[in-house]
């Protein structure tokens, strides 16, 4: 009964994750269809809230996933109120209540301070500045308070959610919940992927058109949040520990995942993938095999029943090899990097 009822707690917050992320995923597809209804709006993240307020850490993984998956129909969906629209986005209401929730939880003392490092304490002394900032000019004559009030969230709601994440993600197990968030999101843009070579165009491209002839096949904000699960995935044994249903899948994940990249046609996002990964082969002297140990390792893994066949299984497990050891999780040695560095902090 000990085992069950740990069971059950440790799977609460993912519940919480799946039923919220499945509420604001259901407000956001009505706002594709063009429904806006300040009662769904207040009704959907009114439930929202009460499950954040008894679990924080659900607020911050079903923003991931709503984001990642409904980008601007979920964070740029203003508040609408007959012909007035309030620049009230649900990606807003879900921060500041997961942030209050935060901060109720730990009067309550459910939340140990953790340590505040350097890092902690500029970001903190930056959002109070801010803020004073921000009150001052509400005194001024020629402010406008719509671009102050947004101007102060955009700075202070993320500093703020970096703050209450170093309470959030207390465990190894809260940390898998933050990465699992990312990964399965990563697997739902594929539809996305799909139903741009289907109608040869991608849903939403038309936010963000190109200077040149040619059409994306994927938005680049799909694209961009695509990459989040790429360098994750990169990490073979972090993801052996905290993802290990991804094992199986992650060649053919590390494959879709990058042509998508590919057909969004945002050259910059090109630039910085290669940066990342290039910042993750430099500080790793494991990263740095040889061919001939790729090659023997490539041959091996490669053997199927056919010519086709073989070669088809070298091209998938080629970008998941050669990426697995840009960063030096193979047989070789591990990396000296670990996402067990942040749990630790």
């Amino acid at each position: 009964m000990l085992l069950q009822h740990r069971i059950t707690e440790s799977s609460r917050p993912a519940l919480a994750t799946l039923f919220v992320t499945l509420l604001l995923s259901g407000m956001s597809a009505l706002a594709v269809a063009g429904i806006n209804s300040p009662f769904i709006y207040i009704g959907t993240l009114g439930v929202a809230s009460i499950v954040i307020l008894r679990y924080p850490l659900a607020g911050v993984t079903s923003a991931i996933a709503a984001t990642m998956i409904w980008e601007r129909f979920f964070t740029l969906t203003p508040f609408a109120l007959g012909e007035t629209l309030y620049k009230l986005y649900p990606l807003d209401v879900v921060l500041l209540v997961t942030v209050l929730a935060v901060a109720v939880q730990y009067r309550a003392g459910h939340f140990k301070r953790p340590v505040f490092s350097a890092l902690d304490r500029t970001i903190l002394t930056w959002t109070a500045v801010i803020t004073l900032l921000f009150l001052f000019s509400t005194f001024l004559a020629e402010t406008k308070f719509d671009l102050a009030f947004s101007t102060w969230k955009n700075y202070v709601f993320y500093a703020l959610l970096y703050v209450a994440m170093r309470y959030l993600v207390r465990s190894a197990h809260d940390f898998s919940l933050v990465i699992r968030t990312m990964l399965w999101s990563g697997v739902a843009i594929i539809v996305f992927q799909v139903i741009g070579l289907a109608q040869a165009q991608g849903l939403w491209t038309e936010f963000t058109p190109l200077s040149t002839e040619g059409k994306r096949l994927l938005a680049p904000t799909h694209a961009f949040y695509l990459t989040l699960p790429f360098i994750i995935l990169l990490f073979r044994s972090e993801i052996k520990r905290y993802a290990s249903e991804f094992l199986r899948w992650r060649p053919w994940l590390l494959w879709i995942w990058g042509f998508g990249a590919l057909v969004s046609l945002t050259r910059h996002l090109w630039v910085s993938l290669v940066a990342q990964i290039g910042a993750l082969y430099a500080q790793s002297k494991e990263a740095r095999v040889t061919y001939s140990h790729w090659r023997r390792r490539y041959i091996r893994i490669s053997k199927c029943s056919t010519r086709d066949a073989r070669l088809c299984c070298g091209l998938v497990h080629f970008l998941a090899l050669a990426t697995c050891h840009l960063i030096g999780v193979n047989r070789c040695g591990k990396s000296r990097f670990s996402y067990r560095q942040i749990i630790r902090g």
